[in-house]
């Protein structure tokens, strides 16, 4: 598959966003020669930003940042349809994201995985199963490292298993990933793109260029995601993975626990399937028994006074908070909220009946929540994380369940859910080294 380079030495290319993703991308520029300039609506320099040795600009994206510029990178956290970026546009100015960068940088296999709920296990057991057979794979994208890192240096022969957002599906132009996965469809960021359809369209970047050769593996169970293989390209094979259809014997091995790991895993051996259609039963069981979960996820973080906390800041939205809430008969002290993505609350409301003794609401987002529970939970708004967990400790009888799991994003009080459940790990172990 011949891929479109990017003649960028000596040119100046203007990097937007200078988070984690964005500065990835400065640097790889860097390295094939350009000269990236990065803008960002941020008043104040992280100390990555102002180590970097780039030229920077702060406070917005300013008209005099597009001079002598002959490349835009956006980072995820821009919109596609924001002001500067649709300045460059008008201008002929090329715009890409940095998911389009790496594909360009590269000539290894990209798998390319996307969906509501699951991405981030599903790229690790994909990577963790491949690399169990063999193959030289590496996890990457949205799971916490920038494609771009791995991208400039990959050999033909590594297959880059990449989680994509929407928000990086918006900015692909020619990406091309040899399997496409969507794992799950329901509403998210529907402030971003405008409602529910757009979210899906943007979704579909994902093999909107997919030909003969790819694969695209889609949820049998959810009939949105099923929906969408009326969408996919002539010539290319779609895969099915859920229920309704026979499991591999090996699925047995997975010790992570719920339904929701379970499709995960099934997931993952469908696009493995794909890769390495000949691969035992054998080895894959080895490989699945040996997964261990990822961070924020239900994760489990401590027994304390035989009161369980359990992280799960990777939820969201509302649908994940639901799978969580779900994982739990009864005793739930549940703290929820954060900025408010204006998703339908019934389905906490039914998730959380019989099984949440106290919801402690912080955030944004505290007073509609509060709003849509009250008629079947104690609800109390409480502000803040640290105020939650000391709350929850005064209340937790033993037996209770202390259970993270936010059904909103984390950027009213924390830069990424990985902060926000950093902090909770670090208030529970100071309330363990004071008892």
């Amino acid at each position: 598959m011949s891929r479109s380079r990017l003649p960028i030495d000596g040119k100046r290319v203007c990097v937007v966003g200078a988070a984690r993703s964005g500065l990835a991308a400065a640097r790889v520029l860097a390295a094939l020669g350009a000269v990236p300039f990065m803008t960002d609506q941020a008043e104040s320099a992280t100390a990555e930003l102002e180590a970097s040795g780039f030229e920077f600009e702060l406070g917005g994206h300013s008209a005099a940042s597009l001079r002598g510029v002959e490349l835009v990178v956006v980072s995820p956290g821009v919109p596609w349809k924001a002001p500067f970026i649709r300045s460059a546009r008008e201008r002929g100015i090329p715009v890409i994201g940095e998911i389009e960068l790496a594909y360009r940088l590269t000539d290894a296999t990209f798998i390319a995985i996307t969906g509501s709920n699951g991405k981030s296990t599903t790229t690790a057991l994909t990577a963790h199963l491949l690399d169990a057979l063999s193959f030289d794979a590496r996890a990457c994208g949205n799971i916490g490292l920038p494609v771009c890192d791995l991208a400039i240096d990959a050999p033909s022969s590594r297959i880059l298993v990449a989680e994509v957002s929407s928000f990086q599906l918006e900015s692909v132009m020619g990406f091309r990933p040899r399997v496409a996965a969507v794992l799950n469809l329901t509403p998210d960021h529907l402030e971003r793109h405008g409602g529910f359809e757009g979210y899906v369209e943007a979704k579909t970047a994902i093999f909107r260029r997919a030909g003969p050769g790819d694969h695209v593996i889609l949820s049998a169970g959810d009939p949105r995601t099923r929906a969408l293989s009326r969408r996919v390209p002539p010539g290319v094979r779609i895969r099915f993975f859920g229920a309704e259809f026979p499991a591999l014997p090996c699925i047995d091995a997975l010790e992570l626990p719920g339904g929701h790991n379970r499709a995960n895993a099934l997931a993952a051996l469908a696009i493995v399937r794909a890769i390495a259609p000949d691969a035992s039963n054998d080895a894959l069981a080895d490989a699945l028994a040996s997964f261990r979960s990822l961070p924020h996820r239900l994760e489990r973080l401590a027994e304390l006074g035989s009161v369980l906390y359990i992280n799960d800041s990777k939820a969201t939205n509302v649908d994940s908070a639901c799978v969580a809430l779900r994982s739990y008969p009864r005793g739930v002290i549940w703290i929820a909220g954060g900025r408010d993505k204006g998703a339908d609350l019934t389905p906490l409301t039914q998730a959380a009946k019989g099984r949440v003794r106290q919801a402690l609401l912080i955030g944004e987002a505290s007073a509609r929540m509060a709003s849509a529970l009250a008629e079947e939970v104690a609800v109390e708004e409480v502000g803040t994380l640290d105020r939650a967990l000391a709350r929850a400790r005064e209340m937790a009888h033993p037996g209770d369940v202390v259970l993270l799991s936010p059904a909103c994003s984390s950027y009213d009080q924390f830069s990424d859910f990985e902060r926000r459940g950093d902090a909770m790990r670090s208030l529970v172990t100071a309330f363990g080294s004071a008892s």
